[in-house]
């Protein structure tokens, strides 16, 4: 059975990469609005052309 100190261990992993992913992900949604303003991809809006 694992320890507290080996639980505590893994948890404090756990919230790095949970704080890692939610910057890659906001760093992803950054990029995406600068492609949108810069008009090099164009949003697909259903129903259109």
């Amino acid at each position: 059975m694992a320890s507290a100190k080996e639980h505590l261990e893994r948890f404090k992993r756990l919230e790095t990469d949970r704080a890692n992913f939610d910057e890659q992900w906001q760093d992803g949604a950054d990029y995406a609005i600068t492609l949108l303003v810069s008009r090099q991809i164009r949003p697909v809006v259903l129903g259109g052309e």
